[in-house]
């Protein structure tokens, strides 16, 4: 099934009179008269508009060739809505996985310990392909974290190559060190600022606790599902560490402040289990530009010689605090008793919303009312109100009415959050050598200046007699997505877009 992808940055509906004067960021519907002429739609689609074809079209940046389709009239088959959702990447956990006490990596041996990541997914070449063939070689008994750190930094070695930068399909995925090793807080608390794909971290403030050789956790003062680092070098409140932080759902580049820190001194890593955890990199774009592969590659990691019988796992259930991008886990949101929302609405009014993020997990803690399960956050749109995402199950009745929220994880496993799409697509920006990449199941972006999308679908019918070569036939249902942002104000672009394609006369 063929599918058209639409990224649309702005928040206002377009007001170009033709497809070919959207600037980039805007979508824009129009109706195509036989003479060629275009008229811009801004309303719900007329009964006479819907005897014509409907041109739907994203401005994109100076460069790029305008993205366009076309349905024909009376072939829309289904429109459908859906909010923001978190994203699942693939992982695989080889030795110890944060959790497991049992799990280790083999060690002790001396020689040759193989280790393989790839990419087999279909349809963009140059896969399928080996991104990472890296391998420990030592002439003494090898230590877990010894075996582990070295393969760890041959992967990130390879797959932050600076002409990945250019041919991002190459960086497909980050690896990271994990350790039973329990860590502490420092001395004098300091917060880290790092930077994904570096080796420098910033401090807030010096510590006598980082000490060269020692280890630290970014994120967490003790977890053991966050990776561990070891420190090269300090000097005043800048550390570098051995090898780069990397964080798979943010883009090479991207900065981080204010995490909590965990430390731990060598000897403790060294006698602890470890393990090799390899997270496929998330989705980040700057509103028009993919700027890192997608999530639902089809990934393998491999163990051979003496690395073999390590315990290797895909997708497992094990839970890691989500970072944000503002840097700092935040606590559960708990309002004040009173809080109110009617049943089958998605407005809910509590005393303030002070802590309450956009995305976050809510349920009833006390008192009556009921959210339906999978419930999140989707708009905070006053001091005391927001949305949710799906309608209230039992209303809201006030009085020792509690309401909690709590942040989105990081689910290391397959999840229950709803698919909306997967295949192979023409992504936004893209031309040239990687010109179709893979959207994941629920194609979860990020936000862009603060907004959170939402993606409108549409099904449509095609009367091209076969286009087999292009993935789709005649008679076959195809599919477009258009990911704007969520509505903030009461004319935008999301809004007007749902107006007119959720119109009944086509």
């Amino acid at each position: 099934m063929l599918k058209n992808v639409l990224i649309g940055t702005n928040v206002a509906y377009t007001s170009a009179a033709s497809p070919y004067l959207l600037t980039s960021g805007q979508i824009g519907v129009y109706s195509l008269a036989n003479d060629g002429t275009y008229t811009l739609i801004t309303s719900a689609i007329s009964a006479a508009q819907a005897l014509l074809p409907i041109v739907i079209a994203q401005g994109v940046p100076a460069g790029k060739n305008i993205k366009m389709f076309t349905i024909q009239p009376k072939e829309k088959r289904a429109y459908l809505t859906t909010p923001f959702v978190e994203p699942i990447p693939n992982v695989f956990v080889t030795g110890y996985d944060g959790v497991t006490a049992a799990y280790a990596l083999p060690s002790g041996i001396a020689g040759t310990y193989d280790f393989k990541v790839q990419n087999l997914t279909y349809g963009n070449p140059p896969f399928p392909t080996v991104g990472s063939t890296p391998f420990f070689q030592t002439n003494a008994a090898a230590t877990q974290i010894a075996i582990a750190e070295a393969i760890v930094k041959d992967v990130n070695n390879q797959f932050l190559l600076s002409n990945n930068d250019v041919m991002p399909a190459q960086r497909f995925a980050f690896a990271e060190t994990l350790s039973a090793a329990a860590t502490a807080a420092p001395v004098s608390t300091p917060t880290a600022t790092v930077t994904n794909g570096s080796t420098t971290v910033t401090l807030s403030t010096t510590s006598t606790s980082m000490v060269i050789g020692s280890w630290l956790r970014f994120g967490a003062d003790n977890g053991t599902t966050y990776a561990i680092y070891q420190i090269a070098d300090v000097n005043g409140t800048t550390v570098t560490l051995t090898k780069p932080y990397v964080n798979s759902l943010l883009a090479v580049g991207a900065t981080i402040s204010g995490l909590t820190t965990g430390f731990v001194i060598n000897s403790t890593v060294v006698a602890a289990n470890a393990g090799i955890r390899v997270t496929e990199t998330g989705n980040t774009f700057n509103g028009s530009n993919v700027l890192e592969p997608m999530p639902n590659k089809i990934l393998n990691v491999s163990c051979n010689v003496n690395l073999s019988g390590a315990p290797v796992q895909n997708n497992q259930v094990v839970a890691k605090a989500f970072t944000s991008a503002a840097g700092t886990v935040a606590a559960n949101y708990v309002s004040a008793a009173g809080a109110t929302g009617t049943i089958s609405t998605t407005l809910v009014t509590v005393t303030s919303t002070t802590g309450l993020i956009e995305g976050m997990a809510v349920s009833v803690t006390a008192g009556t009312g009921a959210f339906a399960a999978g419930t999140r956050v989707t708009a905070i749109i006053s001091t005391t109100q927001f949305l949710v995402s799906i309608p209230i199950v039992t209303a809201l009745a006030g009085g020792a009415t509690v309401v909690t929220g709590t942040l989105p994880t990081y689910t290391e496993g397959n999840g229950t959050y709803p698919q909306v799409f997967k295949k192979e697509l023409i992504a936004a920006g893209y031309s040239g050598f990687i010109n179709r990449i893979f959207l994941p199941d629920n194609f979860p972006l990020y936000s862009v200046s603060g907004n959170k999308y939402i993606t409108i679908g549409l099904q449509y019918g095609t009367s091209v007699p076969d286009y087999t070569a292009q993935g789709y036939k005649a008679g076959e249902t195809l599919s477009a997505i258009l990911a704007v942002p969520n509505p903030t104000t009461s004319s935008n672009q999301a809004t007007d877009l749902a107006t007119i394609l959720a119109s009944t006369n086509w």
